[in-house]
């Protein structure tokens, strides 16, 4: 095993696996496989690389959250307007009212609208992630499995 090809290949090709097979490869030098210290890089590395992958999924549920509230606040507003028209003697003419509370369930629907669907992608991405970081762990596992097993059989370059 070929630990500066690895780690040449790894630079190579940045992401979620690589960066952290990097971070383990780091560890080793002078030929000593050091596995307590190389699983301790890899895994304050997967947490770095988790942790910024989730970022951009993790709007979709601020979107998902503050969506149905713009929209209820749009309700508010508009049985708020509702209320002032009836207050000011507009309770004779439907149609005054009509506007302001049409607002008030556009706005509702709006929110809803948004919402929904969002929140939907949110943890199906979530999941798909979550699904590909438990395949990541599995590999690198092996990947470090044989790089121990390497090591113990002499077989690690530098």
């Amino acid at each position: 095993l070929h630990v500066e090809e690895a780690r040449d290949i790894c630079n190579g090709a940045p992401g979620l696996l690589t960066n952290t097979l990097s971070a383990g490869l780091d560890r080793l030098s002078d030929g000593v496989l050091d596995v307590p210290s190389m699983e301790k890089a890899m895994e304050e590395a997967s947490v770095h690389e988790v942790t910024a992958g989730l970022k951009p999924i993790s709007y979709l549920s601020i979107i998902a959250q503050v969506a149905p509230m713009l929209g209820l606040l749009g309700t508010v507003s508009g049985m708020i307007k509702a209320f002032q028209k009836i207050g000011t003697g507009g309770m004779g003419n439907p149609e005054l009212l009509a506007a302001d509370i049409g607002e008030a369930m556009v706005t509702t629907a709006g929110g809803l609208l948004v919402g929904i669907p969002a929140m939907f992608f949110y943890f199906y991405l979530k999941s798909r992630y979550l699904s590909n970081v438990s395949e990541m762990s599995r590999v690198l596992g092996n990947l470090c499995h044989q790089l121990v097993s390497a090591a113990r059989t002499g077989d690690v370059d530098e």
